[in-house]
Order: structure tokens, then C-alpha cells, then sequence
């Protein structure tokens, strides 16, 4: 019924949607303490007595599980790089309080899954993979800058260190950088593959935009726009999606 890179493509839409549930929950229970402290996230269920910290880890323990669940479907390299995946996503949470990239971890964790499927399909890991985990690390550190600005006066006073604290009054200037690096990797990462026009054209308009949202929260510093700023991000990557997929779609046989 289904072709076999179909279900690569239902495993890794699932698994990501897992992972990153999980990702949340060990987070939650990491930063429990912090929540209480920051407007943003005072309301979370483990902060207000919703729920209790026993409770929120099995959640994480049976979302992973799950998850690794679906990554013993994929071949044994695969399953390998899952472990690192794990490890990433449970490392995260506590970066924070020895360094000011989190965002960087968050981006690696995130991007893993790049490695990861590109494994599952070919049984390799070569240039492109790694250059779209690289350009993944670059845009998550960017949305997650801006994310890091509407929680940056709490976090200074709490002591949780991020790359909007550490750019400071030069993170606008950042911001156009980690887009313009992601950009030229994700570029890299097109001619290696043999993209075309197509994609090439979407991701030159996703650096337009990218570039605009930076402008618009650099004149408006307020908490609203940054966080307008982050979300933004989602709509625009899946807009590069798109193109990637009309792109290839254009040059497969059929």
C-alpha cells in the first residue's frame, strides 16, 4: 500500500512530532525551578501543580520509547544515530546554565533528524546531510535568539545565560548573520544535491523575509514583536519545504 519511501516520510514526520514532545517534557522538569520566574512560562503545568515531576517524566520516558519505536524500523546506521539524537535532545536543557549557546544545542538537536534520515534512505552520511545539519544549528540559533528576547530581562535576573543575553546590544547584528550562514549552507547543500531554479528562488525569498523580520524586531525591541518574530519562522520554513518539493518534484522521472 505504501511505497517504502513513504513510510520513511510517515517514521520521521512521527518520530520528529515524538522527539520533540519529549524534548519539551525533560525540558519542563529541567527548568521547573526557572518557570516560576519568567512570565512566559509560569503557567506550565509543573510550575502551577498541574502536575507533578514523576508524572512529567514518564511522559518523556514513553514518548522516546515510542519513538525509538519507530527507529528500529530504519536500518542499523540509522538506529545508531538515534542514540546520539537522544542524547542531544537531553542535553539541551541543561546547557543553559553553563553556556550562553543553548540555542546552538537546540539547532544540533533539531537538525539531527537531517542526519538521521538521509542515513535511513542512502545507508551513508555524506556532504549534504551535514551541510543542512550545520545550516539547521545557524537557523535555530537565530529563532531561538528571538525567542531568548522575550524572556531576556527574566532571564538575567534568574541567571539562565542565552545567546540574546550574550550578543546583547549586538544581537540584531547576529541575527543577520546566523540567517545569511544557514543560507549559504542551505545553498551548498542545493548544488551538491543538483537542485534547480526552483529551490534556489525560494531560498533567496526566505532570506528576504528572514532578513525583514530581524529589520522589524531591531525597530520594534518590544517583547510582542520578537515573539511575532520567532513564529515567523515556522510559516517561512515551510514555505522553503515547499519549493524543495516542487523543485525536485519537477526533475524526478514520472
Amino acid at each position: 500500500f505504501f511505497k517504502p519511501f513513504d513510510i520513511f516520510v510517515i517514521i520521521f514526520i512521527l518520530g520528529t512530532f515524538l522527539m520533540r514532545s519529549a524534548g519539551c517534557a525533560i525540558n519542563d522538569i529541567a527548568d521547573r525551578d526557572f518557570d516560576l520566574h519568567v512570565e512566559r512560562t509560569r503557567a506550565r503545568p509543573l510550575v502551577n501543580g498541574r502536575l507533578n515531576v514523576k508524572e512529567a517524566f514518564s511522559v518523556f520516558i514513553s514518548l522516546a520509547l515510542l519513538a525509538f519505536g519507530l527507529a528500529l524500523f530504519l536500518n542499523r546506521l540509522a538506529i545508531m544515530l538515534s542514540f546520539v539524537g537522544v542524547l542531544l535532545a537531553g542535553v539541551y536543557p541543561l546547557v543553559k546554565r553553563v553556556s550562553h549557546f543553548p540555542q546552538a544545542f537546540l539547532g544540533a538537536a533539531f537538525g539531527w533528524g537531517a542526519v538521521m534520515s538521509w542515513a535511513a534512505v542512502t545507508d551513508s552520511i555524506t556532504l549534504i546531510p551535514l551541510l543542512i545539519f550545520f545550516a539547521n544549528i545557524n537557523w535555530s540559533m537565530a529563532y531561538d535568539t528571538m525567542y531568548a528576547l522575550v524572556d531576556k530581562d527574566d532571564d538575567l535576573r534568574i541567571g539562565v545565560k542565552s545567546t540574546a543575553i550574550f550578543f546583547g546590544a549586538r544581537v540584531h547584528s547576529a541575527l543577520f548573520a546566523m540567517y545569511l550562514v544557514f543560507t549559504a549552507a542551505m545553498a551548498a547543500a542545493g548544488i551538491a544535491a543538483g537542485l534547480g531554479a526552483i529551490y534556489f528562488s525560494g531560498l533567496l525569498l526566505s532570506l528576504i523575509a528572514f532578513l525583514w523580520i530581524v529589520r522589524s524586531v531591531r525597530k520594534d525591541p518590544s517583547r510582542e514583536r520578537a515573539f511575532k518574530g520567532f513564529l515567523a519562522n515556522a510559516a517561512l520554513g515551510g514555505g522553503l519545504l515547499l519549493f524543495i518539493i516542487l523543485d525536485m518534484s519537477m526533475r524526478s522521472p514520472g
